[in-house]
């Protein structure tokens, strides 16, 4: 779990993140805003084997010009 905020003249930043292991599994959400404007992703990791892990993503913003968008992705260790 983290958090960090940062706030000056010009800009102020703010994330919060989390990550929930259970068993193969690991969730997670991370959550980020700049000068009003907010993000979030949602993640699962699963580990089919200590080197190979399957990893899916859905991403928010309220930004009209970045659409949600989805990610799958296999990761191999070597």
């Amino acid at each position: 779990m983290g958090y960090r905020s940062k706030g000056g003249d010009l800009d102020s930043t703010t994330l919060l993140s989390a990550s929930v292991p259970m068993g193969a599994f690991t969730f997670g959400i991370a959550s980020a805003e700049y000068n009003g404007l907010r993000g979030t992703v949602y993640g699962v990791n699963y580990s089919l084997s200590k080197t190979t892990t399957i990893y899916a993503s859905r991403q928010t913003s309220d930004v009209a010009a970045l659409d949600a968008s989805y990610r799958i992705k296999l990761v191999k260790a070597f």
